[in-house]
């Protein structure tokens, strides 16, 4: 979710999550990211396979809520 539109079209122009950029943060093949862009709300949506099911003994993160953590160091470049 962002701030302003503003910065949710900069994302969008500057592709800063494409899934290009998701699949090489986390680590998985860019056709196994579907991404889903929401003006209404300013939000991008990303959707990808987990490592393993959720419960299961090697999940890290039952609920999926800190996935997030590596998009954390990614910048919008302003520019105004």
């Amino acid at each position: 979710m962002f701030e302003n539109s503003n910065m949710f079209n900069k994302c969008l122009e500057q592709s800063i999550l494409s899934a290009e950029n998701v699949a090489g943060i986390y680590g998985i093949a860019p056709e196994k990211i579907s991404t889903f862009a929401i003006p209404l709300i300013s939000t991008i949506k990303i959707s990808f396979p987990r490592a393993v099911s959720q419960g299961d003994l090697g999940d890290p993160d039952n609920h999926g809520g800190q996935q997030y953590a590596p998009l954390l160091d990614l910048e919008v470049i302003d520019g105004s």
